[in-house]
């Protein structure tokens, strides 16, 4: 196998260049023909072993045992640059500030001054990404995809970035294509049964749900996306037999207690859940990763229309936020929800005084500020200020067929049904939000009876995110809506 060596000047010439450089033609230059897998430049096989196990995790969403194996690896050998770097992730290491991400991503990266230019590449890949500079992400990823055209992971991680913001058609032809070349990739058909499933196909969303299971039996999210796709048929029961299972695999596994207590808000009693968001919160390892099942604690009584319980436990993660000196985003996170909240009571000011805290620490343009600016301020009947902030999200994400749903709700906000009705043809078919506001147009015209078949089909839906154990604005408001009708 031909190698493709880093040096020092590679390291700062692409590091320098990273933006402006064609870096697959730079890689070539410096490194000579493509070969197979990537190498993993270090004198200590446990070190490389454990590497390679880390990225195993973390493509299969295992992101506890990814640290684990990278923090091992470094023992081994703590001049591993490339586990330096991934252990700089924020799904790894979520605590970290931004400051501390950033350092740690420098010294990852003047650890790699003699590997392999594809090795280096990668790293900066994953500083784009973390830096959230996409195009020069793409850049990196590309050039390093080139050169070891056989490594699944890195192929991997290379389609993921294509097929993002594809249509179904597309990104269903993709993961195909992919599943041609690496058939025995276990994480590809994870993401293929939940575009399956959005598209329609659940048939084959489920036949390759258990291709992941059978090529990754002994990683607990093949068994948690299953019960994912369970959940989104209203198959329950079932849905709470595979949670069980990914939790025996793994008895760390945080996001199945967070997923039953989702279930058991919908099945049976806010009290209930409340226990298992306590329990997802007491087998979190982080002060990070705890906050999600607060935010949980906080969403079960929004359910019960309990503001005031609501809020305690949001300004409480508000102070957990501060503490632990999280990126801005999360920070700004806790006060769109507390927006969120104040409009479910009417309160216009506390909204509004919210949002411009969000705005402020977060930035006033992001999908995250702008889409539940929307929900709030349509809460309250601000249909100007709903509709800026949809044409807002409009602007940032332009592919994104939410956009639709949140220019519906300001149209509705604004009672113009008519425009309502226009944008939600467009809204994608699995969104919650624009079947509720479909009821809420049905309403309108006078089909009362259809209307609240689908307050009914909505109240039944858990309202977690689709894909993750993470709570979902929309769809709670989508209930809150719908209790409405």
């Amino acid at each position: 196998m031909r190698k493709h060596h880093s040096t020092p000047l590679l390291v700062a010439v692409v590091s320098a260049a990273i933006v402006a450089t064609p870096l697959a033609a730079l890689a070539q230059q410096q490194a000579g023909a493509p070969t197979g897998r990537m190498e993993v430049t270090t004198a200590s096989e446990t070190a490389r072993a454990e590497y390679r196990q880390l990225v195993t995790e973390f493509s299969n969403l295992h992101y506890g045992a990814a640290r684990a194996h990278g923090e091992k690896a470094l023992a081994a050998d703590p001049n591993l640059g490339l586990a330096t770097v991934f252990l700089a992730r924020p799904a790894v290491s979520p605590e970290l500030s931004v400051a501390q991400r950033e350092a740690q991503l420098a010294r990852g990266i003047a650890a790699l001054a003699n590997a392999s230019a594809p090795e280096l590449l990668f790293a900066l890949y994953t500083r784009e990404v973390v830096a959230g500079r996409t195009q020069s992400a793409q850049q990196a990823l590309r050039a390093a995809a080139a050169l070891v055209p056989n490594d699944a992971d890195v192929q991997y991680a290379l389609h993921a970035t294509q097929r993002a913001g594809s249509s179904f058609a597309d990104a269903i032809r993709m993961d195909k294509e992919f599943l041609a070349r690496f058939p025995d990739y276990g994480p590809a058909y994870n993401t293929h049964a939940y575009t399956l499933f959005t598209s329609g196909d659940r048939p084959a969303a489920y036949e390759a749900i258990q291709n992941y299971v059978r090529l990754a039996p002994s990683q607990p999210n093949a068994h948690d996306t299953w019960a994912d796709l369970l959940i989104l048929d209203g198959r329950f029961d079932e849905a709470l037999a595979h949670i069980q299972t990914s939790m025996k695999l793994d008895s760390t596994w945080a996001g199945g207690a967070l997923k039953t207590g989702a279930i058991k808000l919908v099945t049976t009693t806010p009290d209930d859940a409340r226990t298992w968001f306590a329990r997802a919160r007491d087998m979190s390892p982080s002060t990070a990763s705890r906050i999600e099942p607060h935010y949980w604690v906080a969403t079960s009584y929004v359910v019960t229309h309990d503001a005031k319980s609501a809020l305690r436990e949001l300004s409480a993660i508000g102070d957990e936020v501060t503490a632990a000196q999280l990126p801005a985003a999360a920070g700004a996170l806790v006060h769109q929800r507390m927006a969120i909240v104040e409009a479910t009571i009417g309160n216009k000011q506390n909204v509004a005084a919210h949002l411009a805290k969000s705005a402020e620490v977060g930035g006033a343009n992001t999908t995250a500020h702008t889409s539940r600016a929307v929900v709030a301020y349509a809460a309250i009947g601000d249909a100007a200020a709903a509709q800026t902030n949809a044409d807002l999200f409009a602007k940032a994400a332009p592919t994104n067929p939410f956009a639709h749903t949140l220019n519906a709700l300001a149209a509705i906000t604004a009672k113009d049904y008519a425009r309502a009705e226009t944008e939600l043809a467009q809204s994608g078919p699995m969104d919650l939000l624009a079947q509720e506001l479909r009821a809420e147009v049905l309403k309108q015209q006078g089909k009362t009876a259809d209307a609240r078949a689908i307050k009914e089909q909505v109240l039944k839906r858990v309202v977690k995110a689709d894909g993750s154990p993470a709570v979902d604005d929309a769809k709670l408001a989508a209930r809150l809506r719908a209790e409405k009708i």
